[in-house]
């Protein structure tokens, strides 16, 4: 986009070139989100800087990034280009300079990585790292709770990704070490393999979450933008946890009779959605489907749970809330003594 650049306020004259310091100016500031009309602005600043530097003498003649970089500054601001000065300092090894938000207006996350496996770890850092609605404060393939614990202290990220190849009992109880000392970071853990006293530790977590969290496994994600998705939708809130994952803590619930083991991994997803307040057609939208294809599903539901309060209910809202509230107990997510009697 930026070789060769020929907007309409920024076009470079016949015989002159972009020079590799103004293209370096260009493409950070590209990064950093600014559109093409604002990049264009700042290309012709440049050019003019540049036709100034050669109507003088060259001797004693200075670089772009030390002669024009206080007044590029200055007229950017003066055009409306930066909303604060450009005094972060750019690290190729880590993340983007700390901003307080980003060009869209959205709030940056900040996020801490952990990840056992390489390969997968590399691959979060690009991908992650060139978001610009989230900053990467540090990465690690070391998942003891020591470290994790002294990096989420240090740091205080809004989100910690945190990928392990087994869940273990001990890998919940690093979770639980997080959030005493980090309790508004929300948790996107991610897992390969799990055990039942991993699954069962998970859910007594799960009891008392202050913040959102997502449990995924890492072969049901296909693409990074789903990742992003998710890292964002825990940060408002939202609870995210795989059907299969779902499955094993429902039936992880000795005290209760296993109530939603007979829904599909579908039907556990929309009774997901309904348990957290959304309406059908919000629902149809976050899953891709037809709004009817929402509604079969949740007679299914009704059906399937069997419950006479739920199923005989002749108020709609009733029933909804009903098997809203079985969802939550089943869970884990609400106490059997805090559910009202309705």
């Amino acid at each position: 986009m930026l070789n060769g650049f020929n907007g309409e306020n920024g076009r470079y004259p016949a015989g002159s070139k972009q020079t590799g310091e103004e293209s370096e100016v260009i493409s950070y500031l590209a990064q950093m989100g600014l559109e093409d009309s604002d990049l264009s602005k700042v290309a012709s600043l440049l050019h003019a800087i540049r036709a100034q530097e050669w109507s003088q003498p060259a001797a004693g003649e200075e670089s772009l990034q030390t002669m024009a970089g206080d007044e590029l500054l200055h007229t950017m601001q003066s055009e409306d280009l930066l909303l604060e000065p450009l005094n972060a300092t750019v690290n190729t090894d880590t993340v983007r300079p700390t901003l307080p938000a980003s060009p869209a207006g959205k709030r940056v996350i900040k996020l801490y990585l952990a990840e056992e496996q390489q390969v997968l770890r590399e691959a979060y850092q690009s991908f992650l790292g060139a978001q610009p609605d989230i900053q990467l404060l540090s990465s690690s393939g070391d998942t003891s709770p020591e470290v994790i614990v002294a990096e989420v202290t240090a740091l205080k990220p809004d989100v910690v990704l945190f990928g392990v190849k087994t869940l273990q009992a001990t890998t919940v109880e690093t979770l639980v070490n997080l959030r005493a000392v980090c309790p508004h970071a929300s948790p996107v853990l991610s897992f390969a393999l799990f055990d039942g006293q991993g699954i069962r530790a998970l859910r007594e977590f799960s009891r008392d979450a202050v913040s959102g969290y997502a449990y995924l496994l890492k072969h049901r994600f296909d693409t990074a933008e789903q990742l992003t998705q998710v890292i964002s939708s825990v940060v408002e809130g939202r609870v995210i946890v795989d059907p299969e994952v779902m499955t094993e803590l429902v039936e992880a619930d000795e005290g209760h009779q296993r109530i939603l083991r007979d829904l599909s991994p579908r039907e556990l997803e929309v009774l997901s959605w309904m348990a957290r307040g959304y309406t059908n057609s919000t629902i149809a939208s976050l899953l891709d489907l037809e709004i009817t294809v929402v509604e079969r599903h949740i007679k299914c539901i009704y059906r399937k749970l069997n419950d006479d309060q739920c199923a005989s209910s002749n108020e709609p809202e009733d029933r909804r809330v009903r098997a809203a509230l079985l969802y939550l107990k089943a869970t884990g997510l609400l106490t059997p003594e805090a559910i009202p009697q309705i």
